[in-house]
């Protein structure tokens, strides 16, 4: 039984020229070929390919529907935004506007073949270079069709309706690639899009922040070329290398945030495998990302060297950090608990503005479901939550408004490293 069952690949073209070939390879075709299958290991073959009936209401099924719906969703939270598309920006009128002057900036610069990473219109005559302000270049160029119809103020409506509808999306996708299941899917996909962080930005006018769809798509774009083969994994590949330079023109934070949890899950995968497979494989994601950013890249560097950016003070960093208690208390603007929390955390500076990232009690509740049925499955995902929250908390203990400094963080670690 046992030998009948491995008879069939025994006699296989590949085993026969395996066991004995008619001459040895060449080195460096012998390290090719290896590449290649670690590269384009072939896909199984579908067992019944799909029609073409099949197949549409497939792409309506996993992608129409839930763009549709979050996109539905967006305007429900964003409401009355849609009432005053053209005229009225949602928020506390603050950092919107300089986003909104951000899109009509690079329009006019592309427009007149003008670099839109220096200008003349601030601190004129003299000009100033824009690589370390908040330009979000990604939402100025993707709203461009709506400015060039309905003006500034409708682009950056666009891009609040465009971001939170992605937001959603790639966060749908990632939790139903992870789970198998389109109903947790689509509630990780509101958890995600709509969190007190997400609205709280919105309600700042920081656009280069809301824009987070980026991260959940590269997250997917990752784990998926990590577990798939063939043209599944180039075009997984793709996703994360398109997805990660789209997360440098939003805002480059968040691309320390996709190097760090590239940096766990590739380790965590070669503990697991035994395999280096998945350090080449993001390498090689890495690579073709410096190759595309390297412009950028060294341009931002000769001005950070240059001695004309200020370097981060420390009220800078403990103002952006949270605070243990802000993971628990709702921000004041809560429809439901919002008078509430403004009593309990009235000592807590910035609840409202950048320490609003309370988690919820439903989510908190789902996730504890889910580890304690899938411990197995939550490890990792559990440590790099735990990662996360740490990181979160900056480079001292704040707890209660109150700064701790003889408590020191882990964030120390990344806040001296270059160009961090």
């Amino acid at each position: 039984m046992h030998n009948e069952s491995i008879q069939p690949e025994l006699s296989s073209p590949v085993s026969s020229l395996i066991e004995a070939p008619t001459r040895p390879l060449q080195p460096a075709r012998d390290r090719r070929t290896r590449l290649k299958q670690i590269l384009w290991s072939p896909e199984p073959a579908p067992e019944k390919p799909l029609t073409k009936v099949q197949r549409r209401q497939a792409v309506i099924r996993q992608y129409l529907w839930p763009l549709g719906l979050y996109f539905l969703l967006t305007l429900v939270l964003t409401f009355p935004l849609v009432l005053h598309f053209g005229t009225r920006i949602h928020g506390d009128g603050g950092d919107a506007w300089q986003n909104v002057w951000n899109f009509w900036w690079t329009n006019k610069a592309l427009t007149s073949l003008h670099n839109p990473f220096t200008t003349d219109y601030l601190y004129a005559p003299y000009g100033t270079p824009l690589y370390l302000h908040s330009l979000n270049l990604f939402n100025a160029l993707v709203s461009l069709p709506v400015q060039w119809v309905f003006g500034p103020v409708a682009a950056y409506n666009s891009v609040v309706l465009l971001s939170f509808t992605l937001a959603g999306f790639w966060a749908y996708r990632l939790v139903t690639f992870l789970c198998k299941n389109a109903l947790a899917g689509f509630v990780g996909g509101v958890i995600y899009a709509f969190s007190s962080y997400g609205m709280t930005q919105l309600f700042l006018g920081q656009s280069n922040l809301f824009a987070s769809e980026w991260l959940p798509a590269y997250v997917l774009g990752l784990i998926g070329a990590n577990s798939s083969q063939g043209r599944k994994r180039t075009l997984y590949a793709f996703l994360a290398l398109v997805s990660l330079v789209f997360t440098m023109l939003c805002d480059w934070q968040y691309v320390i945030f996709c190097a760090i949890f590239t940096g766990l899950y590739t380790l965590y995968l070669i503990l697991a495998r035994r395999s280096w497979k998945p350090l080449l494989l993001a390498c090689l994601i890495g690579l073709g990302f410096l190759v595309i950013a390297s412009p950028l890249i060294w341009r931002t560097y000769v001005f950070i060297n240059s001695g004309l950016a200020a370097p981060t003070y420390d009220s800078f960093v403990r103002a952006y950090s949270a605070d243990l208690f802000s993971f628990f208390i709702p921000s004041p603007r809560q429809s439901l608990w919002g008078s509430w929390a403004a009593g309990v955390g009235g000592d807590l500076n910035e609840i409202s503005h950048n320490k609003a990232i309370f988690l919820g009690v439903l989510p908190v509740v789902l996730a504890a479901i889910g580890v304690w049925y899938s411990r197995r499955k939550s490890l990792f995902w559990l440590g790099l939550a735990l990662v996360g929250f740490v990181l979160a908390l900056g480079p001292m203990l704040q707890m209660g408004g109150v700064l701790y400094p003889d408590i020191k963080l882990p964030f120390q670690f990344f806040q001296i490293r270059p160009g961090v």
